[in-house]
């Protein structure tokens, strides 16, 4: 095993130990001595890799974006499920993200308060980008007769990233304050994603 493969296999480990220390603790509060901790890995061989957590941060972050797309392209690839299904996948994806163990929803909430961290090339618009792609490759698929294909895809992949986000995120406030509106309602937010879809799918005629 040659020392480039060697640096990648550390490399992930790092990545993946790193993760769950930022998921739980944050970036503000985590130091390199215990990731290096984590590891059993001392500071210096930790800094050969990473000189600074916000570089280790960011590439944490990075990993969870990757880990998304592969588990889109999987859910977009798989034949033996439904219009519906994938969506309703695609969204259990969206919603595990906006759970505690995810250090991608707390760079949402970065954008919130900071905006001057929304940038064109800023990981956030990687995140969302990642999303509307899966969305646009499955309509394309679904919208073959379409005269205005090309922009409904667009709108529609858009769309429904939006209201996704939208119903996890008051879903998400409402739990931090002891309260969930649709439990409320009688309507959990799954349910709200399921109305959502059929009303769409109807809307553009779309069956499987």
């Amino acid at each position: 095993m040659d020392d480039f493969v060697k640096n990648n296999i550390k490399k992930d480990l790092i990545l993946k130990v790193a993760k769950e220390r930022f998921a739980r603790y944050g970036l503000k509060k985590t130091k390199m001595e215990e990731i290096a901790a984590d590891l059993k890995m001392s500071k210096p061989t930790l800094y050969y890799y990473y000189q600074t957590k916000e570089q280790i941060y960011e590439e944490v972050l990075k990993y969870e974006i990757k880990e998304i797309s592969n588990s889109l392209t999987e859910i977009l690839n798989n034949e033996s499920l439904s219009i519906e299904d994938k969506l309703s996948q695609y969204f259990k994806v969206v919603k595990n993200y906006f759970s505690e163990k995810s250090n991608l929803f707390q760079l949402q909430l970065d954008v919130l308060l900071m905006p001057n961290v929304m940038v064109p090339k800023s990981l956030y618009f990687k995140l969302i980008e990642t999303e509307v792609e899966f969305l646009k490759a499955l309509f394309s698929k679904i919208l073959v007769k379409s005269k205005n294909k090309e922009d409904e895809v667009n709108f529609i992949a858009r769309y429904l990233n939006s209201i996704a986000r939208g119903i996890l995120l008051i879903e998400k406030i409402d739990s931090e304050k002891g309260e969930n509106i649709f439990e409320k309602q009688e309507t959990p937010a799954e349910n709200q994603w399921k109305f959502t879809i059929r009303i769409l799918l109807k809307e553009f005629s779309i069956t499987d």
